[in-house]
């Protein structure tokens, strides 16, 4: 059987849901990204002793990279999910289905398996497939899936380059200050000073 609407519209949908962890994981990264930088920053801009701090820093800062690398790349965009999810997915959102999708899918699959076509009818394959068809043509997939974790994850993006442009406003010389402390630090350490002896 030829590729019906319930697979274009299902097709869709997992699009979208990829789309959708895709840029919430993109934002989230960038948050964590420039939260750690301001944060190294204002240690730096406090504290001048960093080098005790540089491993647990980084590994702090590295859990929430981490975290959402897995949460929104590996199990969200990058995942597998079929079209018997996006049918799921599509069966909780709209009301009065009955479980038509996922068994349209799963039937008409079935029908193009020559193997498998015992004990089904395709009169009831295909009638079930037109009535799903009918029931979910002026349906939007788009709408099926929720941007609100990409909004969410926008806002708070925005949120510490906001803090980070704070800072940047408030405290004289807030970036190079900060940044000279670790790189400073590292250097003496390399040549076995002490901040403190300075």
């Amino acid at each position: 059987m030829d590729s019906s609407l319930i697979e274009k519209f299902l097709e869709r949908i997992v699009k979208r849901r990829s789309r959708v962890y895709a840029l919430t994981g993109i934002y989230l990264v960038l948050a964590s990204l420039a939260g750690g930088y301001l944060a190294g920053n204002l240690i730096g801009y406090f504290y001048a002793q960093t080098r005790d701090l540089a491993v647990p820093f980084l590994l702090l800062w590295c859990l929430p990279v981490f975290y959402v690398f897995v949460r929104y790349f590996l199990r969200g965009a990058f995942s597998h999910f079929t079209l018997d999810h996006a049918a799921l997915l599509a069966e909780k959102k709209i009301q009065g289905l009955n479980n038509s999708l996922i068994s349209s899918v799963q039937l008409r699959r079935r029908l193009d398996q020559s193997d498998m076509t015992k004990g089904i009818s395709t009169s009831f394959v295909k009638e079930l497939t037109h009535r799903t068809e009918a029931r979910i043509k002026d349906i939007k997939a788009d709408s099926l899936v929720s941007e609100e974790s990409v909004k969410r994850s926008r806002f708070i993006f925005a949120g510490v380059l906001g803090l980070l442009l704070m800072a940047m406003l408030i405290l004289p010389d807030f970036i190079t200050r900060g940044h000279s402390s670790w790189t400073n630090t590292t250097a003496l350490a390399r040549k076995g000073i002490s901040p403190a002896d300075l």
